[in-house]
């Protein structure tokens, strides 16, 4: 990719001097406009350029904000990111994203920005757009003209560099804020900074099938065990908090046999009574493409719950303990849930959150023997509609837009449950009406979760 600039040059021109004696002779000076078009390579990304703590940030607890031309010289090495969903830097230094942002169309762009205490500011075209601590909510919107304009996002000492700033911007024609796509993001390529090269996954030891665990949980995980022993919080980091809700990384060797049990908890009453947990399994240390080892799923029979503080016991001791009752899918799912876990465990995380049936419920992965690998989800950046149409050739119309449903019955919803303790139990139903298309009973064991615990049930039965 390559684009041209247009240089403007000062000449200084002077009248011919005698050859022998005489005056000095006279100068003029004149401005000439010279127009010349040099190409210019440029390279996804934006580069980003550290900086000391500086002074003015000593022992300050409240603003840290620097202005930038106070920066003083970069240190260390520069670097190149591809994404502002975020982009991250070392947590003791300042640093500087900067680049080119193509813009599509005329029109007006919003943009806002979010960070550790919104310690950032973002300039488009030289401007500031959005201002140090000027508010997470806080959205700009300004009018820009097709092609390329300069951006700049700055982060600070304070700012929680390892979490990083995201920045969202809503184009022209469009209803919602969401993550620029990193295609049309660029810098001017001379050479000088290269792409951090993508390592190798190490060669796996026998038998591991992970190193760490990422967690993201509406509210949290209370413990976490491993074969029925706690894991202690030395192995425990949190990543991130997002009013309660809490994302982790705990370090834990997992192979074929091995069983995790994790206590979470949720208050019904805060956020419409959503809740959310997740949870891959990594190896190695995430330097290079994401390796999804497990991850949740609700529709595998490695994960089980437990409601019964009873059975707790046996069923984090005991690898086989209350398997029978099969976690559920999450009626009333956190909506952000799945952003956090793909922005800590990758783009493409393809696991689903579950749950058991209560607000303070125990979930149970057995790893087997032969576990399938997870196969990692596409990028969530698609091209727009309207360039996959564009390249389309004309096609005629299709004889049929509909195919018919393959069984008589299609189960679209099931809940289980009594008042408002309920769970999802609609993959179960599915599996055992469209699937086996057999009778079943209306209970714990067979829908294999109890919402309710401790009371008395009648059971029915279905097809």
């Amino acid at each position: 990719m390559k684009t041209s600039i247009l240089l403007s040059l000062s000449l200084v021109l002077s009248a011919a001097a005698p050859l022998m004696g005489g005056t000095a002779p006279a100068t003029k000076t004149a401005t000439v406009e010279v127009r010349a078009a040099i190409d210019l390579a440029l390279a996804p990304g934006l580069i980003v350029t550290g900086y000391p703590r500086h002074t003015l940030q000593a022992n300050d607890k409240e603003g840290f904000n620097v202005p930038l031309e106070q920066l003083g010289k970069p240190i260390g090495e520069k670097f190149i990111v591809e994404s502002l969903a975020p982009w991250t830097w070392e947590p003791e230094r300042n640093a500087v994203a900067s680049g080119m942002l193509e813009i599509k169309a005329d029109g007006d762009y919003s943009f806002t920005t979010n960070s550790f205490y919104d310690r950032n500011l973002l300039m488009i075209q030289g401007e500031v757009v959005c201002a140090f601590r000027d508010g997470t909510e806080a959205v700009t919107t300004i009018p820009l003209t097709k092609g390329r304009v300069t951006i700049l996002s700055a982060g600070f000492v304070g700012g929680r560099g390892e979490s990083g700033i995201t920045i969202r911007w809503k184009p022209p024609g469009q209803t919602e804020l969401s993550p620029i796509p990193p295609r049309l993001l660029s810098h001017v390529d001379d050479g000088s900074v290269k792409p951090k090269p993508v390592a190798k996954p190490p060669a796996r030891p026998q038998g591991l099938l992970a190193t760490h665990l990422i967690t993201t949980t509406d509210d949290f995980v209370v413990e976490a065990y491993k074969n029925g022993k706690r894991i202690m919080d030395g192995q425990r980091k949190l990543l991130n908090e997002i009013h309660g809700a809490t994302v982790e990384r705990m370090n834990v060797d997992l192979h074929p046999g091995d069983w995790l049990v994790f206590h979470v908890v949720n208050n019904h009453l805060r956020w419409g009574g959503t809740k959310y947990f997740a949870v891959t399994g990594m190896l190695g240390d995430n330097d290079y493409d994401y390796d999804y080892d497990f991850v949740s799923d609700p529709a595998s029979a490695a994960w089980s719950v437990c409601d019964d503080p009873a059975r707790v016991r046996d069923f984090i001791r005991s690898r086989d303990e209350g398997t029978e009752i099969r976690a559920s899918a999450v009626a009333n799912p956190w909506r952000d849930g799945d952003k956090y876990m793909r922005k800590n465990a990758g783009a493409g995380f393809p696991g689903k959150p579950l749950w058991g049936g209560g607000s303070s419920t125990w979930i149970k992965f057995v790893a087997p023997k032969n576990l399938p690998k997870p196969v990692a989800m596409p990028s969530i950046e698609t091209t727009p509609v309207e360039e996959i149409i564009e390249s389309l050739p004309v096609q005629p119309a299709p004889k049929a837009m509909l195919s018919p449903t393959r069984w008589p019955v299609q189960i679209l919803y099931a809940m289980f449950g009594s008042g408002d303790r309920n769970a999802d139990v609609t993959m179960r139903v599915k599996e055992l009406v469209e699937t086996q298309k057999t009778w079943f009973a209306v209970d714990p064991t067979t829908l294999g979760v109890d919402p309710v615990p401790y009371w008395k049930k009648a059971c029915g039965s279905l097809m």
